[in-house]
């Protein structure tokens, strides 16, 4: 699979297990490399943001307080987290070059929660250098549950708020589409685990 989904997938492996403490990637530029944006960068050298690190922003951007337990397939990993009445985000890799349908149930559902944002991060292959990050539209919870539509070797971000007056909604979509090209990105991760329902 291509590395930003393989980035995501060990971040979230290491923020779901409740052993680890703290997570960080080292590299900002790899000075010994003549390729720019390698799987060692999270910035290309004119200090925007690689594959790589558009991956860890995704989970700086959308991480709550605390890791909630969820399962996975075998071409489908899944990580949720939420924040208590306020947010839950679901992480969903798809490591297949097809693409896949992923039936999310939720268990324990908190009401409000009747619509979430979708958001991809996808390429044309596991090799493109060049994926695009982009609002894939509105989500419905129905029952508690939503069916989501996984592009080959993806990062789909599925990210349930309580319904709020729809200036609030634009103004979060519009914050959620990504930093500048010059924006300092900020890795902080503080979380919990969380074993029980959401």
């Amino acid at each position: 699979t291509s590395n930003r989904v393989g980035t995501n997938s060990c971040k979230g492996q290491l923020l779901q297990s409740p052993e680890v403490h703290f997570s960080q990637f080292w590299n900002t530029h790899n000075i010994y490399s003549e390729l720019d944006g390698g799987v060692f960068d999270v910035f290309m050298r004119d200090n925007t943001l690689s594959p790589i690190g558009r991956a860890l922003w995704i989970w700086n951007r959308f991480l709550g307080n605390e890791m909630v337990a969820a399962t996975s397939s075998e071409h489908i990993r899944c990580f949720a987290s939420r924040k208590a009445g306020q947010q839950i985000t679901l992480f969903l890799l798809n490591k297949d070059t097809s693409s896949r349908t992923a039936s999310v149930a939720f268990q324990h559902l908190p009401e409000g929660f009747t619509r979430g944002e979708q958001w991809v991060f996808r390429g044309s292959g596991p090799l493109d250098r060049n994926p695009i990050w982009a609002r894939a539209g509105a989500t419905d919870v129905t029952k508690s549950q939503i069916i989501v539509q996984l592009d080959p070797v993806s990062v789909t971000v599925v990210l349930l708020t309580p319904e709020q007056n729809p200036e609030d909604k634009a103004a979060r979509a519009s914050s959620l589409a990504g930093p500048s090209p010059r924006e300092i990105m900020s890795l902080d991760f503080d979380w919990r685990f969380h074993r029980g329902d959401i």
